[in-house]
C-alpha cells in the first residue's frame, strides 16, 4: 500500500512541472499570414515550447478537425491540398497524411479540456513557414500560398541588367528591372546569392539549369530581349508566392527542345501567385506548357504568341483563376488540349487558335474538375477565331462549362459539338 502511494505521489510531481508551466500567462501572440490569432484558451509554454489548440490553429490552416475520445487522438486534415497530422495526447510523436511519423519537441497535451499541440510541428507539417521573436514574444506563420503584400511599396527601384547573371542578382521585390541586352541564357549561370531567387530542383537530389523567383511582390520585368535555358526538363522561369509580377515584351523558352511531349518543364510557372500580368511576349517550347498555374487568384495574359509547345498552351490547376486577351496559340501538337483547366476558371477574349493538333487524349479543352471543394471549371470563349486545328472531340468533360459567344470556327478537322459547350452567335464553317 505505502509502495502504490508512493508512485502516485510520484506521478504527480513529475506532472507538476507541466501544470505549472502550462497555466501560466505567456502573453504569447500569434499571427497567421500577418492577421492575429483569437484563441479561446491561450497559448502556454510546455518545455520552452509553444503549446496551441489543436482546432484552433488547424481550422485556420483550412483543416478539417475531429476527435477520436477512445484514443484520445485530434485528426486534422486538409485532404484537398493533400496536408494534415493525427495527434494523440501524452504522444511525442504525430503522423501526416502520408502516415509518415514526425518526431514533437513536446507531447501534446490536454489543458483546461482542450487539446495543446506545439505551434511549430503542426505548422510546419502544414508546410507553413513558422517564426519566434523572443522579444515581443510572437510567432509568426505564414502559409506556403501566403503573397505578402506588405513587401510592395509605391516606390519601385529601375535598375539595368546586361547579363544573364545581372538579371537574376536583380531580381526582388519592388523592382523594375530593364533588360539592354537581346539575349540572356540563365543556365549559363551557375550560381546566385540572393533570398529571392534560388536553383530548381529536379528528381532525386538533382537540380535543374534553371531558378525558382520566390517571394517577391511588386516585380516588373521589361525588354525586347530573350530569356533562355537550356535544360529541356526545366521550367524557363518558376515563380513561387510571388504577387503583382509584370513580365513585358520578352521573348521565352528553351534553346533545345524535343519534338514529342517527353518533360514536366513549363515556359512559365506560377505557384501560389496573385496578380501576374504577361503582356507582350512570345513563349515557346520545348516547354510541355506554355503557362502553368496552380493555385493563383488572378493571371493576366494579354498580346501573347503561345507556340511549340507538347503538352498544352496554357494549364490551370487547383483553383487558378486567368483572362486571356488577344493572344495566339498556334503550331503546336499537344497531348492534351490546347488549353487544360482543372477546377479553374479561364475568360479568353479575342484570341485565336490555329494550326494546332491535338493528338493525345484527342480533346480541343481539357477538363478535369479533381479538386474537392473547388468551383467547376468555368471556360468562356469571347470574340476568338478557331482555325486550321485538329482534335477528335471538344473536351472530354461532362462536368465543365464551356460557353462560345461570337466566336468564328473555320477548316477545323473534330467535332465542335458537345453537351457541355454552349454557342451563342458563332459561326461554324
Amino acid at each position: 500500500m505505502k509502495q502504490k502511494l508512493f508512485l502516485i505521489m510520484l506521478a504527480i510531481i513529475m506532472l507538476l512541472p507541466i501544470a505549472i508551466q502550462a497555466s501560466a500567462n505567456t502573453n504569447i501572440i500569434v499571427y497567421l499570414n500577418n492577421e492575429e490569432i483569437i484563441f479561446d484558451v491561450e497559448p502556454v509554454i510546455v518545455d520552452d515550447r509553444t503549446m496551441v489548440p489543436m482546432r484552433a490553429i488547424a481550422e485556420k490552416l483550412g483543416a478539417t478537425v475531429t476527435w477520436d475520445d477512445n484514443t484520445k487522438t485530434a485528426h486534422a486534415y486538409n485532404y484537398d491540398e493533400r496536408k494534415g497530422v493525427s495527434v494523440t495526447v501524452g504522444s511525442s510523436y504525430m503522423t501526416d497524411i502520408y502516415d509518415k511519423v514526425i518526431t514533437l519537441d513536446a507531447p501534446a497535451i490536454v489543458h483546461n479540456g482542450i487539446t495543446l499541440v506545439p505551434l511549430r510541428a503542426v505548422a510546419e507539417a502544414f508546410k507553413c513557414e513558422v517564426h519566434w521573436d523572443g522579444q515581443t514574444r510572437t510567432v509568426k506563420i505564414y502559409s506556403e500560398d501566403f503573397v505578402d503584400y506588405s513587401k510592395a511599396s509605391d516606390n519601385m527601384e529601375t535598375v539595368e541588367a546586361a547579363t544573364a547573371e545581372e538579371l537574376l542578382y536583380s531580381i526582388g521585390s519592388n523592382k523594375r528591372i530593364i533588360l539592354t541586352a537581346d539575349y540572356y541564357n540563365l543556365s549559363e549561370v551557375s550560381e546566385v546569392n540572393s533570398e529571392s531567387v534560388e536553383k530548381q530542383n529536379g528528381w532525386g537530389d538533382k537540380f535543374l539549369d534553371a531558378y525558382i523567383v520566390k517571394n517577391v511582390v511588386n516585380m516588373t520585368i521589361e525588354g525586347s530581349a530573350e530569356i533562355v535555358v537550356d535544360d529541356k526538363d526545366a521550367d524557363v522561369i518558376k515563380f513561387e508566392n510571388c504577387g503583382k509580377i509584370i513580365l513585358s515584351g520578352l521573348t521565352i523558352g528553351h534553346t533545345t527542345s524535343y519534338e514529342q511531349y517527353m518533360c514536366e518543364g513549363a515556359v512559365l510557372r506560377f505557384e501560389n501567385c496573385d496578380n501576374i500580368m504577361i503582356n507582350n511576349c512570345s513563349l515557346y517550347g520545348c516547354g510541355a506548357f506554355g503557362i502553368f498555374a496552380e493555385n493563383v487568384s488572378a493571371l493576366n495574359v494579354c498580346e501573347t504568341k503561345i507556340y511549340d509547345c507538347t503538352y498544352t498552351g496554357i494549364w490551370l490547376t487547383n483553383g487558378s483563376k486567368a483572362t486571356v486577351d488577344k493572344t495566339e496559340f498556334f503550331d503546336s501538337s499537344f497531348v492534351s488540349g490546347f488549353i487544360r483547366v482543372d477546377s479553374s476558371s479561364i475568360n479568353c477574349t479575342n484570341c485565336s487558335v490555329h494550326d494546332v493538333e491535338c493528338k493525345g487524349v484527342g480533346d480541343f479543352i481539357e477538363i478535369e474538375n479533381i479538386y474537392p471543394g473547388k468551383e467547376p471549371s468555368d471556360v468562356i470563349f469571347s470574340g476568338c477565331s478557331f482555325t486550321n486545328n485538329t482534335f477528335d472531340e471538344l473536351t472530354n468533360s461532362e462536368t465543365g462549362k464551356i460557353t462560345f459567344n461570337n466566336c468564328i470556327f473555320k477548316n477545323n478537322k473534330g467535332n465542335i459539338k458537345h453537351l457541355s459547350a454552349t454557342h451563342n452567335n458563332s459561326t461554324i464553317s
